[in-house]
């Protein structure tokens, strides 16, 4: 019999570089609209703040501006819908809501405006270079204090740097950085099973080598009255290189002989040596008459993760990655812009390894950008080497991988507010492997849908039989779905034997299959199921297929099809009222409150129900049916973030019409009715807002005395995603199909 000794340590040390650089225009193309000047013009109620002489200083944060005039005579007229531009703190472009005046200052309380509300017409067609200065150089690395770990103890973290070399060198407009013997320690004493283990977690790189160019490749903007068209790309061409890594855990303590968990903490903090990225200036350029300013920032950082008592030496590493994202505004339609592409490097033939566990060396660029003062475009690409060594069985590994993510919001452009994001799931490509006395778990079975299933909704929850392993060896799972055989897409990797697929595609058949894995990466992989969803298209706001009323407790309910997600269009109105200065009971019965204590509101608006009474008492994970009807559920966290991507954070298009005011008025778009029904507060009894608000609970726990509900307030356009709130106090249901 043999005995498995699992020794893990888990160490993150997040270093981030700084560099200090400079933009310039191309000359070949430069700044500037491609436009009759003639043709261009402003709204007439847009004010160019920087324009004006009498100005002696502005401050501005995210809600106000304050404007200093050198006398208080100077002051012009600023009214309520005013649109102020300038180029403080990298650009602002902002609605007037309130003013006031205090001697020479003007206080001007603002929203976000859009560049088609300044502006009414104008264009332009350019790209810009972004060089870095000349013989910048960086000090060397210093770093010597206390990190908290995930265990709330203090280890101590040391980074440091030599060299006379760590000079930024320009080739072609890209700009190289090397970073010279870097060295990296852990150290600290944990406790475990009675015993303090003392651990030294070590990490040497003779040499890392940073090149990266950012083009502002395409910017153009053409405004006629609206925005007609738009275009903003980034070309980001980055590459790192390791020479000489070596990792070493070190243990001066007797370990345990058969630990049953993790014997030492993660630490998984970031260690930045500064705080700031690297900031390129902000660039300024006109669309017609108006003035506007891009600024960008970029994130190099490294980091390390080290797993157990390992002792590695890799030769050489490198990693080069070309990104061109954006987003393109065409014929009344967003799309983003999304190229990528990855080569590395990898010397393993004299890769040197003894001990056992897991070591990862992580390298990451970040770039953030921003027009006026909205959020544009972010990315960040993360590579990283590892090797690793476990017993039993006897496995060695090691290769190369990659995880990032895209984001890119528009504000500055559109009142849609348009959000994209691309996650990159991590992957590694194993370039050595050995894997020796270890039987795979047993093939997972019983599919549901069982196989070959017709007439599925496109959103289905996928199951199985779970598979046991030979050597009582954890067992998880790897999902791949398509709609061609074999599947080839992996969807999720996990240890539950369900998930909850959502936007499928009607009238579609789809085939999927299970791989199920123990800890030492040993497969089987399950049969090929498939099964075919219902046909039919749905337009949204429309009653569910086959599902356009529910009757539930005496009452009828209407049903909304919202994407791939059904919903009750009416709040749920069950159970028995009760006086609003009593709490409600987990005594097998539902209780409700109505307003003012009232049947005839609860007719209209819903019961009104403490957190408690909506999910029966219980948290089982999954689905949480509560006081819904059968084979429907009160949706979780999840499920409301999820509607709210899908309408883009529109809280008006879930508001009947007539609900809300001003910047806040219902449209109901998407059929969901929802109607400002207030709340109640059992400790008083009193309730309120009805006309003002409305919140829904949702499924998720915070913690003991507080849960996740939803919000939409009057005279707000958005919907507030799930903010925590006292379990006791009484909101609106809304349930969602299974």
């Amino acid at each position: 019999m043999i005995t498995k000794t699992k020794i893990f340590l888990s160490i993150t040390l997040i270093v981030s570089l700084l560099l200090l650089t400079t933009c310039k225009k191309d000359n070949n193309n430069p700044v500037g609209p491609v436009t009759n000047e003639k043709t261009s013009s402003l709204n007439e109620k847009t004010n160019l703040i920087d324009k004006d002489p009498d100005i002696s200083n502005v401050y501005m944060d995210s809600s106000k501006l304050v404007l200093s005039y050198k006398n208080a005579s100077s002051i012009p007229q600023i009214k309520p819908g005013d649109i102020l531009v300038g180029g403080t703190n990298g650009g602002y472009l902002r609605k007037v809501e309130l003013v006031s005046v205090q001697g020479n200052n003007v206080t001007v309380n603002t929203s976000n405006a859009t560049i088609t509300e300044a502006l009414k017409k104008g264009s332009i067609d350019t790209s810009f270079s972004l060089t870095a200065p000349a013989n910048y150089k960086i000090n060397p690395l210093n770093i010597n204090e206390a990190i908290t770990g995930s265990d709330g103890r203090n280890y101590n973290c040391k980074i440091t740097s030599k060299g006379s070399n760590n000079v930024l060198r320009k080739t072609n407009g890209d700009f190289e950085f090397p970073i010279e013997n870097v060295y990296i320690e852990v150290s600290g004493t944990y406790p475990f099973e009675g015993k303090n283990i003392t651990f030294s977690c070590k990490t040497k790189i003779q040499k890392i080598i940073f090149n990266i160019s950012v083009d502002v490749d395409k910017l153009k903007i053409e405004v006629d009255n609206a925005l007609r068209y738009f275009k903003l790309t980034y070309k980001i061409v980055e590459s790192i290189e390791l020479r000489n890594v070596t990792w070493t855990g070190e243990f001066g303590s007797e370990l345990p002989t058969n630990p049953s968990k993790s014997l030492f903490p993660s630490l998984n903090k970031e260690i930045p040596i500064l705080a700031e990225g690297i900031k390129f200036a902000v660039i300024p350029f006109t669309i017609g008459p108006l003035p506007s300013w891009l600024s960008l920032t970029l994130n190099p950082s490294f980091g390390l993760d080290l797993l157990g008592g390992i002792t590695c030496n890799v030769p050489s590493w490198k990693k080069t990655e070309t990104q061109i994202i954006g987003a393109e505004f065409n014929n009344g339609n967003w799309s983003p812009i999304i190229q990528t592409s990855t080569t590395t490097e990898c010397d393993l033939n004299n890769l040197q390894a003894k001990g056992f566990g897991e070591a990862k060396l992580y390298l990451k660029i970040g770039l953030n950008a921003k027009v006026y003062d909205f959020i544009g475009p972010g990315i960040f690409a993360k590579g990283f080497l590892y090797c690793s060594l476990t017993y039993p069985p006897l496995t060695f590994e090691a290769g190369y991988g990659l995880a990032g993510g895209i984001s890119f919001e528009l504000g500055a452009f559109t009142e849609l507010k348009l959000r994209y994001e691309f996650g990159i799931t991590e992957t590694k490509t194993p370039r050595k492997t050995l894997i020796l006395g270890n039987s795979p778990p047993t093939q997972p079975s019983n599919p549901i849908p069982i196989d070959n299933a017709t007439s599925q909704t496109t959103s289905t929850k996928l199951s199985w039989t779970p598979s046991s392993d030979p050597e009582n060896d954890p067992v998880f799972y790897d999902i791949y779905l398509d709609k061609f055989n074999p599947p080839a897409t992996k969807i999720s990797s996990q240890w539950n034997t369900n998930y909850n697929i959502t936007g499928l595609a009607n009238g579609t058949k789809y085939y999927w299959q299970v791989y199920a894995k123990d800890l030492y990466n040993s497969i089987t992989k399950g049969p090929v199921w498939s099964f075919t969803t219902e046909s039919g298209n749905v337009t949204m706001g429309s009653p569910c297929p086959g599902v356009p009323t529910v009757t539930y407790a005496g009452k009828t309910y209407n049903t909304v099809q919202i994407g791939t997600q059904c919903w009750l269009k009416e709040n749920l109105d069950v159970g028995v009222m009760i006086d609003s200065v009593k709490f409600q009971q987990d005594n097998n019965i539902v209780e409700k409150y109505c307003y003012y204590h009232k049947t005839e509101y609860c007719e209209i608006y819903g019961g009104l129900y403490e957190w408690g009474e909506v999910v029966q008492y219980k948290t089982d994970f999954g689905y949480v049916r509560g006081i819904c009807p059968p084979n429907w559920h009160v949706p979780s966290k999840e499920e409301f973030e999820e509607l709210a991507t899908f309408v883009n954070r529109d809280g008006n298009s879930l508001k009947e019409i007539g609900q809300g005011a001003g910047n806040g008025s219902g449209t109901n778009t998407t059929g969901f009715s929802a109607l400002l029904a207030g709340s109640l507060v059992p400790y008083d009894g009193v309730s309120r807002l009805l006309g003002y608000t409305t919140s829904f609970w949702t499924s998720s726990e915070y913690n003991d005395g507080l849960s996740y509900a939803v919000q939409f307030p009057y005279d707000l356009w958005y919907m507030y995603l799930p903010g925590y709130t006292n379990k006791d106090v009484a909101y609106s249901v809304r349930c969602i199909k299974d």
